[in-house]
C-alpha cells in the first residue's frame, strides 16, 4: 500500500499546488468586506497539503510495503463516484447549480444505501448552504442553467 500512497501523495500534491498558483491572482478578502473568492480554493488547497504530509509520516511509519491491498469489490464505489461527478458537470451548464447538485447528492446518498427521503432533505439543504456561501457571501457567480 506503501507505493499507491505515494502516487496518491503526488497527485493531490500536485493538483493542490496547482490550485495555490491558479488562485494566487484571486482576491482574498479580508474581515470588513468579506471573504473573496479566492478565499475557499486557498484553504481547501493548504489542508490538502496538510493532510498529505500526515499520510506521508503515517505511510512511512507502516510496516504494509505491498503495491494495493484492495479487491475490485472496493473500487465500486469510487467508481460511482467518478461516474456521478462526470454527468454533474455535464448537467451543470444545462440545468443549473441548484437543481443538477441537488439530483447529484440525492443519487449519491441514494447508491450509498440513504432512503429517498433523508437524502432529498440533506441534498436540498446542502444545495442551499452552498448556494448562500458562494452566491450571496462570496459573490461567485454559478451557472444558472434553467432553473436559476
Amino acid at each position: 500500500m506503501a507505493i499507491a500512497n505515494f502516487i496518491f501523495i503526488a497527485i493531490v500534491v500536485t493538483i493542490s499546488l496547482l490550485v495555490l498558483v491558479t488562485t494566487k491572482s484571486f482576491p482574498m478578502g479580508d474581515y470588513t468586506v468579506g471573504f473573496g473568492p479566492g478565499f475557499f480554493p486557498v484553504i481547501t488547497a493548504m489542508i490538502m497539503l496538510g493532510l498529505s504530509l500526515l499520510l506521508i509520516i503515517q505511510t512511512i511509519r507502516t510496516k504494509d510495503k505491498s503495491l494495493f491491498n484492495m479487491n475490485m469489490k472496493a473500487l465500486k464505489f469510487p467508481a460511482i463516484l467518478v461516474g456521478l461527478l462526470i454527468i454533474y458537470s455535464i448537467m451543470l451548464e444545462y440545468v443549473g447549480f441548484f437543481l443538477s447538485t441537488v439530483m447529484i447528492l440525492t443519487v449519491t446518498m441514494i447508491a450509498f444505501k440513504t432512503r429517498l427521503v433523508k437524502s432529498l432533505i440533506i441534498s436540498v439543504v446542502i444545495t442551499a448552504l452552498l448556494y448562500v456561501g458562494f452566491k450571496l457571501v462570496l459573490k461567485v457567480p454559478l451557472p444558472e442553467g434553467i432553473v436559476m
